[in-house]
């Protein structure tokens, strides 16, 4: 199985959640390649499996005003990401591909603070692709770092796809 992930990130929390699946979709026999969003061919056919990653931003996917927030605290963003990969997408390219959408979220309060990957699904839908919504990884509260366990977690998830 080829499978393409298409990820957009912030702080590099993202990144790493996308290397992790990855490698454990490798692990498993797939053949996986991690795109950035800006970067990322939109027609990806050919691709029995592909996972669309971002942090959220603002309760869903990062837009132009919040990634020019997040460069103002010191992260590196592309002018583009997700939203705009989703944007340009040959819906057709995707039909016989299962589509999964992943994300960051930081947990406050014992509540999510909405979720990329839940966006990225009805984006998707919008658009004519059928997808589902994976897994949220959690970020830790007041930090730029994953919770410990995540990178773990992912890719035990990961490993669940093929």
């Amino acid at each position: 199985m080829r499978a393409l992930i298409v990820v957009e990130s912030a702080f590099g929390n993202t990144a790493s959640i996308a290397e992790a699946i990855a490698s454990a979709l490798t692990e498993k026999g797939a053949e996986a390649n991690v795109a950035p969003a800006d970067r990322a061919p939109s027609d990806p056919r050919g691709y029995g499996l592909v996972l669309v990653g971002a942090p959220t931003h603002n309760r869903g996917l990062p837009t132009p005003s919040t990634r020019r927030t997040a460069r103002k605290k010191g992260a590196a963003v592309p002018d583009a990401g997700v939203l705009e990969w989703i944007a340009g997408l040959d819906p057709e390219a995707l039909a016989t591909s299962r589509v999964l959408a992943f994300d960051t979220v930081i947990k406050r309060h014992s509540v999510m603070a909405g979720s990329a990957a839940k966006s990225a699904v009805r984006k998707l839908g919008r658009r004519g692709v059928p997808a589902e919504c994976g897994e949220s990884f959690l970020i830790a509260s007041g930090a730029q770092a994953l919770k410990p366990g995540e990178m773990e977690r992912a890719a035990e998830w990961a490993a669940t796809l093929i």
